[in-house]
């Protein structure tokens, strides 16, 4: 689970698929395992895996940022970071 903006952002098993809730309210309807959510301070920014690729969610709006894993937010919600094989990405996001 990840928390912030006094959010709780979980991941449980949906019809054998890993989903995203936060609290009762599903977040993702995917066809491919969602994992490893990672919240911002504020609430505002959350990314996660889906299947092989992180994506990011802000303000209603879904990015692919790219093949990888064990995405994290920073505090500010600034920075994306994530594992692509042998490499750390670094990616402005705001």
């Amino acid at each position: 689970p990840q928390s912030g903006g006094g959010r709780l952002i979980y991941c449980a098993l949906r019809n054998g698929i890993y989903q995203l809730f936060d609290r009762d309210r599903q977040l993702t309807f995917s066809a491919a395992d969602c994992l490893e959510p990672s919240l911002s301070e504020d609430g505002q920014c959350l990314a996660y895996t889906e299947g092989s690729e992180i994506k990011l969610v802000r303000s209603g709006r879904v990015w692919t940022m790219g093949p990888g894993h064990n995405p994290c937010l920073s505090g500010n919600g600034r920075w994306l970071a994530y594992a692509d094989g042998q490499r750390i990405v670094w990616k402005k996001i705001r």
